[in-house]
């Protein structure tokens, strides 16, 4: 496990390094302030602990780059480590671990490190898939869509920096996997904070406005909270577009993730941040197909059905997509795609029942 005390201890060795070889003469004055201003924007990202006196520490050296500012420093350092919650410098608990199995793996071959990351490399498109189907439903606002699309494009930097990552332990190259670790820690912090945007946002759209005073109500109320007007009447399909949350933070979709469906989704997510060919794509989606045609002549009862027209479509929207290089048809197939994988679970899991 990474603890936050080696991050923040490595962090001031480094700085007070830099501090000496300033006074010292040593022309680092760009260095020393490039290291604190980054360490800055670090601390001020959202995280489980509160890195304030840090940071403000940190401007004091900025302001002032000389030993004299370097007790302070210290001090702030100390105070966080000694009233720190947890014990990792992201808010995941899972990054952290990974990220400890990637510094023993650079003094022990042994650790798997490798499976552990693609693992978190997995889980970590299965979180876009889930993003990108709630920014590709009808309805969704521009607000929620750009937030999606934050949250999804620092996913792929996440994602990035892991492969860096495995790289540099696989080649034994200790700096090397230490920057990319760094580059982890900086887009799963950011990505926290936007995944936090990104359910406010939504939160406030699942909300029904009242049309006297302005107040925001839960959805499903007849009446206002505030001044028990009568609320307006919501359509369940406009807000079920709004409900969706994201990994832990709430309701899951309807469909259960397979090895199959994981893989297309997988392939749609390569496909929109042009780390996949077209040829590839058009590839991946013709071989969905071929497993569809199979299951078409399986004989499914009229849920299944139905579900899987809606499978097929979501398909032809993935193909014209491949054939255009329009981002908008990924994200309408991925959605039909989900829904309809969840009708022909829901239908088949029912038979089974009966």
């Amino acid at each position: 496990m990474i603890l936050r005390q080696s991050y923040l201890l490595e962090m001031l060795a480094r700085l007070e390094a830099l501090v000496g070889a300033l006074e010292e003469g040593r022309p680092v004055l760009p260095l020393l302030e490039a290291g604190i201003e980054r360490e800055i924007a670090i601390c001020a990202m959202p995280v489980a602990e509160d890195l304030t006196a840090v940071q403000v520490a940190l401007q004091g050296l900025l302001c002032d780059p000389s030993s004299r500012q370097i007790p302070n420093l210290r001090a702030a350092v100390q105070e966080a480590l000694d009233s720190a919650p947890g014990d990792g410098p992201t808010p995941s608990a899972r990054a952290n671990e990974l990220m400890g199995m990637a510094l023993a793996a650079l003094d022990d071959p042994e650790v798997p490190f490798g499976a552990a990351a693609s693992a978190f490399s997995e889980e970590l498109a299965t979180l876009a898939t889930m993003v990108a189907i709630s920014a590709g439903s009808p309805g969704i606002s521009f607000q929620v869509r750009e937030e999606a699309q934050r949250v999804l494009e620092l996913v792929d930097a996440a994602r990035e920096a892991l492969v860096r990552v495995e790289e540099a332990v696989e080649g034994g190259l200790r700096d090397q996997a230490l920057q990319g670790l760094d580059a982890l820690i900086r887009a799963l912090r950011l990505m926290a904070s936007s995944k936090r945007a990104l359910d406010k946002v939504v939160e406030q759209e699942a909300r029904i406005p009242c049309i006297r005073c302005g107040h925001r109500n839960l959805a499903g109320r007849g009446t206002c909270e505030r001044c028990r007007a009568t609320l307006p009447a919501v359509d369940r399909a406009e807000q079920s577009t709004l409900d969706i949350r994201l990994g832990d933070q709430g309701a899951a979709p309807e469909a259960q993730m397979t090895e199959n469906l994981a893989r297309l989704l997988e392939a749609c997510e390569r496909f929109n941040f042009k780390t996949m060919t077209r040829e590839a794509f058009l590839a991946e989606v013709a071989w969905m197909e071929g497993l569809l045609e199979q299951a078409g002549r399986m004989g499914l009862q009229e849920g299944a059905l139905e579900g899987l027209e809606e499978f097929k479509a979501g398909l032809q929207s993935l193909r014209q997509a491949g054939e255009t290089g329009d981002s908008a048809l990924v994200y309408k197939g991925r959605k039909l795609i989900w829904e309809g994988a969840g009708r022909m679970q829901a239908a088949v899991g029912g038979e089974s029942q009966d």
